[in-house]
């Protein structure tokens, strides 16, 4: 058999030819990219679909939360201020809930943590109302105990600038022209309180009035309270520290360890304090304090709920701290029912279409 040269040359070229091969490989490299591409496409939807899922799971947790807050709320209001106890587990049979929000148990809340004895007393004070909360010193297992002292501590507003000086004497009250300090100054009004004195001017006698006056330099922090019938203000100068804490940020102490627990007269354990702010508002207003055992709790003036929510496999944890009790209302009250920079004049209608005038000023 026979081949002939030119059949065997065309035969070379057959073999030589490697364009199949070629595309072969530009559409696997082809296809795998278009396979990455499909493969993080999905995986980018998937996330986001995630995302979105999560998002509404946690709000969803939220608001479960909020129910758990809002039900130990509606258990608390029902229940004597002085008889409401610690709940430091997640269940307990003093405060019944009812934490299944939905009915197939996908959300609902898990842990309502109720403390009616906090560490500290924290409020918003501002120039224009006074807040007042009783202020009871209570141990660790809230009994009633003397307080060795009585901290309080203020910052100013965020947009407080500390660089501009808070001069004058630690003693003196300041002129208002002449305060061009950031930090306000704090007064206090702390009233002594037992069931056998709190009638008449005997709630008088037993108040003293401390304005807390921030300074340069000088100021103590602290002064002692001897006896609280000894009602007349008394100026405190403090130097703030804006180190103290993240916020800027005036502490003062008031000293009762001076005094012997045997004197009932000087030192109780049961107090009002009307805290008001004058010159400048303050981002909030703490009280906190001390006692022969250790760090003071205080019953009575507020109650902090921890309460953690669940939405499927999601979480949300929210801490709140609500007033008690119905004194002073909202416990704000007005520094005066009517305020003016003038004369005010009364006028005594002694019949219909007559009254006496107004003398000219």
């Amino acid at each position: 058999m026979k081949i002939s040269m030119s059949s065997n040359k065309e035969y070379k070229c057959i073999l030589r030819d490697q364009r199949g091969l070629v595309s072969f490989m530009i559409t696997l490299i082809m296809m795998l990219v278009i396979s990455l591409i499909v493969v993080g496409f999905t995986q980018v939807t998937n996330r986001n679909r995630r995302e979105a899922l999560d998002r509404s799971l946690s709000t969803q947790a939220f608001y479960a939360a909020e129910s758990g807050v809002n039900d130990a709320l509606s258990v608390i209001q029902s229940k004597p201020v002085n008889s409401l106890t610690k709940q430091d587990t997640c269940s307990s049979a003093d405060y019944p809930l009812s934490p299944d929000l939905n009915g197939d148990d996908s959300v609902k809340y898990t842990c309502v943590l109720i403390n009616p004895i906090p560490p500290d007393i924290t409020t918003h004070v501002t120039q224009q109302s006074s807040m007042v909360f009783p202020v009871n010193p209570v141990d660790d297992d809230g009994n009633s105990t003397l307080p060795r002292t009585l901290t309080f501590t203020w910052s100013t507003k965020p947009e407080g600038d500390v660089t501009k000086t808070c001069s004058g004497s630690s003693g003196v009250f300041p002129k208002p022209g002449a305060w061009s300090c950031d930090y306000g100054i704090l007064r206090v009004d702390l009233m002594q309180y037992d069931d056998a004195s709190f009638v008449g001017d005997a709630a008088g006698a037993r108040t003293a009035t401390f304005f807390m006056r921030p300074v340069n330099s000088g100021g103590s922090g602290s002064t002692n309270v001897p006896d609280l019938a000894t009602p007349e203000g008394r100026v405190v100068g403090t130097e703030c520290d804006k180190t103290v804490d993240s916020a800027q940020t005036c502490v003062v102490t008031l000293n009762f360890n001076v005094v012997p627990a045997s004197d009932r007269h000087a030192q109780s354990e049961q107090y009002f304090a009307r805290l008001t702010m004058i010159y400048n508002d303050a981002a909030s207003v703490k009280i906190d304090g001390m006692y022969s055992g250790g760090s003071l709790n205080f019953r009575g003036a507020q109650v902090t709920i921890d309460s953690t929510g669940k939405a499927q496999d999601v979480l949300r944890r929210i801490k709140v701290r609500k007033r008690l009790g119905n004194y002073a209302a909202s416990n704000t009250i007005p520094l005066g029912a009517l305020d003016s920079s003038a004369a005010i004049c009364k006028k005594f209608t002694a019949y219909p279409g007559y009254y006496e005038g107004c003398p000219t000023p």
